[in-house]
């Protein structure tokens, strides 16, 4: 009996032992376990009496269902622990980080703007030389962090090795949301490296009329529109007429950098150049700013720029700048951060507050605001009294 389930007396160890093929581990040996010694199974060691066959045996039975037992929660405890795990990982270690990338380049991307769409490919074209064989399981906050310290170079700064890092964030968080490949998004581990304050250049008035005077027509209609709207490069570059509500007086940004269109009211002047220049080229193109060399296709103001600026003797001046000028003159002459805000296109104001000091008023206002109240308190209680 004693050797049918596997116990059998070890004279090398001195020890009654017992294997138990139940719960052998793949790839591994029978377990074997250790019962009592040899001296305790032969002689009762309360009564120092040796003990019988029957007696022998009825003690080994005993003690592997002690052991049986014993081990058998151990087992399916483990076994449960690992069953869990294997719940958790099972959808991270089915899917690659190429999978992923791929996924969301040809899902999620399609729907951000084409500056988005630009920017994020060329960074996920990085991420997934680096780690497209792995299996999401497989990253690590600790891998990722040191792939960004590879990027690192006197052409990189602090903010494009952020946005890197931001570009393999959006893809595997929407592995955990959207996707449900995983449950947790290694990047959130990873800290962001100090970024410079945002930059603000604007123009004064005199570097306003100094560059509009070295603009040729074209250049400068395009910079005034700039200038009284707010819009940025691209869609003053490839403004259309189908974007300008004649009637109304107002401007279409369809194609925005936040993927968000926007209209923008055009004032007077604003509406006078349009006009003016729908009416020269008798709409012979969709563009307001036509080629010069092909009507169907927007101007390319680059070269006429850079010489604009060279000859009005501007220093660190680019197109976007002017947008920082149309936003400072907004907020100087009173207007709201709110309305800035939605002039712009901010999809969140705090990216209009970087404005805000240009315009102290708001706080005197607040300022003399809280001191009125303070009086009036101050009378109240003294009437009180």
């Amino acid at each position: 009996m004693r050797e049918e389930i596997g116990i059998y007396e070890d004279k090398k160890t001195g020890y009654l032992r017992v294997r138990i093929p139940e719960f052998r581990e793949q790839g591994k040996r029978s377990p074997t376990y250790n019962l009592c010694t040899l001296k305790d199974y032969y002689c009762d060691p309360d009564t120092g009496k040796e003990r019988t066959q029957k007696q022998k045996d009825n003690l080994a039975n005993r003690l592997y269902l002690e052991k049986y037992n014993q081990k058998e929660k151990q087992f399916l405890s483990r076994e449960k622990e690992e069953k869990e795990e294997e719940v958790i990982l099972k959808e991270a270690d089915k899917h690659t980080v190429h999978e992923a990338i791929w996924k969301y380049y040809n899902e999620i991307l399609p729907t951000k703007s084409k500056s988005a769409q630009q920017l994020f490919g060329q960074q996920l074209e990085f991420w997934d030389l680096k780690f497209g064989h792995l299996r999401l399981s497989e990253l690590s906050p600790l891998a990722i962090r040191e792939a960004r310290s590879e990027l690192e170079s006197k052409k990189r700064s602090n903010s494009t090795l952020n946005r890197y890092v931001t570009s393999f964030s959006a893809v595997l968080g929407c592995c955990v949301k959207d996707f449900l490949w995983m449950d947790e998004n290694p990047c959130s581990k990873i800290r962001k490296l100090a970024e410079p304050s945002g930059r603000l250049r604007f123009l004064s008035l005199e570097e306003k009329e100094e560059l509009l005077n070295h603009c040729d027509p074209d250049l400068h209609d395009a910079v005034t529109l700039a200038l009284l709207t707010g819009a940025r490069k691209q869609e003053i570059w490839k403004l259309r007429y189908d974007a300008v509500n004649f009637k109304k007086k107002f401007i279409s940004f369809l194609k925005t950098k936040s993927g968000v269109p926007r209209s923008v009211p055009m004032s007077e002047k604003v509406h006078a150049i349009i006009v003016r220049r729908a009416r020269e080229n008798q709409f012979q193109s969709p563009y307001v700013f036509p080629s010069p060399v092909k009507a169907n296709r927007p101007n390319n103001f680059a070269r006429a720029w850079a010489t604009a600026v060279k000859r009005a003797g501007l220093k660190d001046f680019r197109w976007h700048d002017l947008r920082h000028t149309s936003a400072s003159y907004m907020v100087m002459a009173g207007i709201s951060l709110r309305t800035v805000a939605d002039v712009l296109g901010h999809s969140n104001i705090s990216m209009t507050f970087k404005y805000a000091h240009l315009s102290p008023n708001h706080l005197s206002d607040a300022l003399n605001s809280l001191s009125d109240e303070l009086s009036e308190s101050k009378r109240k209680v003294k009437n009180l009294g």
